[in-house]
């Protein structure tokens, strides 16, 4: 296995970014990256969180909107994976100037680089750009302030970074860096994140440097720095979201689904889903008339027990019903009813037929 060093600086890094995607994408934090297992508890840990970032000046919103690969500007175009995320992260150094930002930004979001404009029709040529780019009303203000003045949005954008990287942590720490040092184990985590379905493995690198996140609490990521070396990110809560995503690849539980299911909320949110194919948490608070709390409660009941399947679209994220787990629920169902006995014979009119389409045979 690969020399294991622990490292401060990434996780610092990354959890000043998350503040900020958090605070203009919260619905689809709070749909993708809470543990389902601990609904509740990360929603009210997101939502202090929120709380805590607020207000952030509505010109940085390109920079951390999550786009509909769920990736942001300032992690997936300025920054890049590699051995310079290691170093502490300074603002003030980060950025190689204006030009470069507004590239970056109209690379990004409209798939058209442009340095600021500077003429009357290089502003007609981003106007035109912006209006055929499909972005809401908000993100296309926000480019504007972003191209018309590019150094008073990066002067702003180093201040909101330096103000928030100034938040205490300790208010939201759970576990402390020796105890997360103390637990961690890269055999049997490399063995259980490959049995999730995880394709980075650990074993292969020369070097891996492991550094925690305090507001990320479950983050689980990977990447390469160049030279055989990897970068692992990883939550404070990272160990529950690893077995949360292992009892996800698991045959359906009767008792995790029994407790999910017996609920008339959720039979009602279930048969919303049924009636519209997918549905938003706006939907489920609108037709049902629940709280925003109490709807992603249930649905990350729902989601743990592995009932809904999530997609997102920009800042939106839709709930479908997961056919395929009902239909192995079925299955394990079957052993215990005529089901059984259609597939075992085989013979008697209509039983094939039925067992196949009931997930029999």
């Amino acid at each position: 296995m690969a020399r294991i060093e622990f490292i401060n600086a990434p996780g610092r890094r990354y959890d000043l970014f998350f503040l900020f995607v958090l605070y203009f994408n919260k619905e689809h934090c709070l749909a993708n990256f809470t543990n389902p297992e601990k609904a509740r508890e990360d929603t009210e840990f997101m939502e202090r969180l929120w709380e805590a970032v607020a207000p952030v000046p509505e010109e940085l919103l390109p920079f951390f909107r999550l786009n509909d690969d769920g990736k942001s500007l300032i992690t997936g175009s300025l920054f890049k994976s590699g051995p310079e995320v290691l170093e502490e992260f300074r603002p003030e150094d980060a950025f190689a100037g204006v030009d470069t930002m507004a590239r970056a930004a109209t690379d990004f979001w409209l798939n058209c680089p442009q340095d600021a404009p500077t003429t009357t029709d290089g502003m007609k040529k981003i106007n035109a750009a912006i209006r055929a780019s499909g972005c809401d009303h908000r993100l296309r203000s926000a480019l504007y302030s972003l191209l018309i003045d590019p150094q008073k949005v990066l002067d702003t954008l180093i201040g909101e970074l330096n103000a928030k990287a100034r938040l205490d942590p300790a208010y939201y720490t759970l576990k402390t860096p020796e105890e997360l040092k103390s637990s961690f184990e890269p055999e049997p985590f490399n063995r259980d994140m490959s049995l999730s379905g995880w394709p980075f493995d650990l074993s292969r690198r020369e070097k891996i440097y492991v550094s925690f996140c305090v507001y990320a609490k479950n983050c689980i990521r990977a990447s390469d720095i160049g030279g055989g070396d990897a970068l692992l990110l990883l939550g404070q809560d990272y160990a529950d979201q690893l077995a949360s995503l292992r009892g996800r690849t698991e045959v359906p539980r009767l008792d995790v689904f029994g407790t999910a299911i017996a609920e008339k909320n959720r039979i009602d949110i279930l048969n919303l889903i049924l009636t519209r194919g997918e549905v938003s948490i706006k939907d489920v608070e609108q037709e049902l008339k629940f709280s925003g709390t109490n709807a992603y409660y249930h649905l990350s009941l729902m989601i743990k027990a592995n009932m809904l399947k999530t997609r997102s679209r920009g800042k939106a994220v839709y709930y479908s019903i997961n056919r395929r787990f009902f239909d192995s629920v079925i299955r394990v169902l079957g052993k215990y009813g005529e089901l059984s006995a259609y597939s075992q014979r085989g013979c008697d009119a209509g039983g094939p037929e039925w067992a196949r389409r009931m997930g029999g045979e």
